[in-house]
């Protein structure tokens, strides 16, 4: 037992030399490896927690957009309180207060964007449709079946070619090309930035209004007191 625990400790130092290198890929195989060895290992949930968001970052829906259920390690049809308490429980271990590993800071900013998009019933739902996409242009196109099959020859002279209809599938999606589907992502980049910006504004505003009615309270206590 003493053996496979210090063969642990070995595998999570290798794997937090790869993580200060970047190499989370690497880092996560030998976390793995610790975890089999000796489950108990020190931090080793930490170190897990980390690799796996900053893999999951690797593998994007396209060069714009990440794969926020694969971030958050969840399931696409979770539902709302679902996505919430994985986004809790990744968020106590990634915590950069509490987690000072290579890669916490940015782990957890991730899996918060993540929890920010899938718990707006409106991103989340443009955000499915490019998963979609995703899925249907990551599968393979089967091949039409070949006239002469079974030696027909005349079944091949004879059939009439038929015309591709524009609704097949009844999907619009699959017709969408990669670069309208960069386009659309900058413009979401762009409503996502005008969002900030909008609660910024509103921010300084309580802030200023907050001010204000400071200073009216301290002018009239001050003439309360010269009345008395």
């Amino acid at each position: 037992m003493e053996c496979n625990k210090d063969e642990a400790v070995r595998a999570k130092q290798f794997a937090e030399s790869r993580m200060q290198r970047g190499q989370f890929v690497e880092a996560l195989k030998f976390a793995n490896k610790a975890k089999k060895l000796y489950a108990d290992v020190d931090n080793i949930a930490q170190i897990l927690a980390i690799c796996e968001v900053h893999v999951a970052a690797l593998n994007k829906l396209s060069c714009f957009e990440m794969d926020w259920y694969r971030i958050l390690q969840t399931e696409r049809l979770s539902e709302e309180a679902i996505i919430k308490k994985q986004y809790r429980k990744l968020a106590l271990l990634l915590h950069p207060d509490k987690n000072k590993f290579a890669g916490a800071e940015a782990a957890f900013k991730l899996i918060g964007e993540a929890n920010s998009v899938l718990s707006d019933q409106a991103k989340r739902s443009l955000h499915d449709m490019k998963v979609k996409a995703h899925v249907r242009a990551a599968a393979p196109k089967r091949k039409a079946p070949s006239h002469h099959s079974n030696g027909n020859k005349f079944a091949a002279r004879t059939a009439v070619p038929k015309t591709p209809s524009h609704h097949s599938n009844g999907n619009m999606f699959a017709a969408l090309n990669p670069e309208l589907w960069e386009t659309l992502d900058r413009l979401v980049q762009q409503l996502q930035s005008q969002q900030k910006q909008l609660e910024m504004l509103q921010s300084r505003q309580s802030q200023l209004i907050r001010e204000m009615m400071d200073r009216n309270r301290k002018k009239l206590g001050a003439k309360r007191r010269r009345k008395w």
